[in-house]
């Protein structure tokens, strides 16, 4: 009876601990990139929920973190859900998942290392980031033309998520009549706001010679 009473205090105990145990892992999110990543240095991964190859890599980027944290206090590290963010996911030109970026003051290298936290920690340390060329300033995440397609990634996503919830309940030939509907509204804005063509001029009649 003791044996059991201890297992179930045991088993409390490791629930709490748990429940205790705060990430290291900062969440990135559209809203939060740029003030947070745009200063100093980060390890920067982005997942999904649904990746099998993302689920199995979370607890060696826990330790990961956990090791940044004692031995390399000034790099903090980071991840961004893609569903979730898609602004972040388009800036960043996200091709592949697990996807793994070092950012240093705004200069970005994709890592092409080890998906193991002890591989990730050693590429910090000796410094290898500094062997590979950073993106072009004009592809970088930070950048104003990248930050307009961030915009245009965010915007597609809430068409896309604004057509799955109707698709449902609108025929197909509601979207249709919903679309020429906006056709001609934007025409007739177009036909009012126009500035109107300045009436032809008429040359002036030449006065008859006197005789």
């Amino acid at each position: 009876m003791k044996w059991l009473l201890l297992c179930f205090l045991v088993l409390i105990a490791t629930a709490q601990a748990h429940k205790n145990h705060k990430s290291r892992v900062v969440e990135l999110t559209d809203a939060n990139l740029d003030e947070l990543v745009s200063n100093g240095r980060w390890v920067v991964e982005f997942y999904a929920n649904w990746c099998g190859f993302c689920n199995k890599f979370a607890p060696e980027y826990e330790n990961l973190a956990r090791d940044v944290a004692k031995e390399l206090p000034t790099v903090r590290v980071g991840r961004v859900d893609i569903d979730q963010n898609p602004a972040a996911t388009s800036r960043f030109m996200v091709q592949r998942l697990p996807s793994l970026y070092f950012v240093d003051n705004q200069q970005v290298r994709s890592m092409e290392v080890t998906r193991q936290a002890s591989s990730i920690l050693e590429y910090l340390k000796e410094e290898k980031w500094q062997a590979e060329k950073p993106w072009n300033q004009w592809l970088s995440p930070f950048s104003i033309g990248m930050k307009l397609l961030g915009a245009v990634g965010s915007f597609g996503q809430k068409i896309v998520s604004l057509t799955s919830h109707f698709k449902d309940t609108v025929p197909a030939w509601g979207f249709v009549a919903i679309g020429a509907g906006v056709l001609l509204v934007l025409a007739v804005l177009g036909r009012v706001l126009a500035p109107a063509q300045p009436s032809p001029i008429q040359p002036l009649k030449e006065a008859k010679k006197t005789q």
